[in-house]
C-alpha cells in the first residue's frame, strides 16, 4: 500500500471563496447587526475598536486600528466589519 505525504501550507482562501463570503447575504446582515450594535459607542474609533475583540478574539494594534478607521470612514462600519469577517485570521484557526 503506498501512502502519500504532503507538508501543509500556510492556510488560505482562493479569491472566489473570499467573494463568496464578502458578498453572502448572511455575512452581510450579520456585519450590519455588530454595526448597529456598536452604535451606542461614542465614536467612530472606539467601535473600530471594540470591533476587534469581537471578530478575531484580540484586540487590534495600532496600524490594524489606523487602517480599518480609515476604510470605515470612507466605507461605513458595516463594511469594515465585513472586511474583517473576511480575513485570513477571522477564517481560520492558528
Amino acid at each position: 500500500v503506498a501512502t502519500f505525504h504532503a507538508a501543509l501550507g500556510p492556510s488560505s482562501i482562493t479569491a472566489l471563496q473570499a467573494l463568496a463570503v464578502m458578498n453572502d447575504r448572511f455575512v452581510i446582515r450579520q456585519s450590519e447587526h455588530l454595526a448597529e450594535r456598536l452604535a451606542a459607542l461614542a465614536d467612530l474609533e472606539a467601535r473600530v475598536r471594540a470591533i476587534y475583540p469581537l471578530i478575531v478574539g484580540r484586540p487590534g494594534d495600532e496600524a490594524e486600528v489606523a487602517a480599518v478607521l480609515g476604510y470605515a470612514k470612507k466605507h461605513g462600519l458595516a463594511n469594515a466589519a465585513r472586511m474583517l469577517f473576511n480575513s485570513n485570521e477571522f477564517m481560520f484557526v492558528d
